[in-house]
């Protein structure tokens, strides 16, 4: 190796041409309390009139352990709320209470549980009512209208899961297609 790029190599290593860069994105992430992620970072440098790229600060922040301590919460979105898979032979009111004691040891008591009916049948048995009564303001039911099944988000889910997954589908029993509906439900 030639002497000068020796020289130059040994230089090179020693000096970081982010220094200034690194106390920069330091500082704007103590000052965020540990809130602000690369994106927002590279934003804020660019106001500022440094030009450097998101990665350099993605690299910048790995390299110095900076990582984002509070994630946002974002507003509820419907699409994201949870199933929860449960299959019966019957369709009874005993079978729905079963489910509702499920819905109701899954989220904590202070809670408002809300679900989305099929407008089947809109008003609950005798028995439900009861079992409401002792939970009153536990459950809110949101049946969805007559007519209306382009705005029932589970005819759409089942559809979908019809088409993607239950199509040319081969099962020795029904027991097999429950695991598999199940499966396909929780992924």
């Amino acid at each position: 190796m030639a002497k000068s790029s020796y020289f130059y190599q040994e230089i090179a290593i020693d000096t970081d041409k982010y220094a200034e860069l690194r106390i920069k994105v330091r500082d704007i992430f103590k000052e965020s309390l540990s809130r602000y992620g690369y994106h927002r970072i590279h934003s804020l440098i660019r106001t500022a009139g440094m030009t450097v790229s998101e990665k350099v600060i993605r690299r910048i922040m790995k390299e110095e352990k900076l990582i984002v301590s509070y994630i946002k919460q974002r507003k509820y979105n419907s699409y994201k709320g949870e199933k929860i898979p449960l299959a019966r032979d019957t369709h009874k009111s005993s079978d729905f209470i079963e489910f509702l004691k499920i819905l109701d040891k899954k989220y904590p008591k202070g809670d408002k549980v809300r679900l989305i009916l099929d407008n089947h049948s809109a008003r609950p048995s005798k028995v439900i009512q009861r079992y409401l009564n002792t939970n009153s303001g536990r459950f809110e039911f949101i049946l969805t209208p007559k007519r209306g099944s382009w705005l029932n988000l589970i005819e759409n889910f089942f559809g979908k899961m019809a088409k993607q997954f239950l199509k040319g589908l081969k099962v020795r029993n029904k027991e097999e297609l429950i695991n598999r509906i199940c499966t396909y439900i929780t992924r």
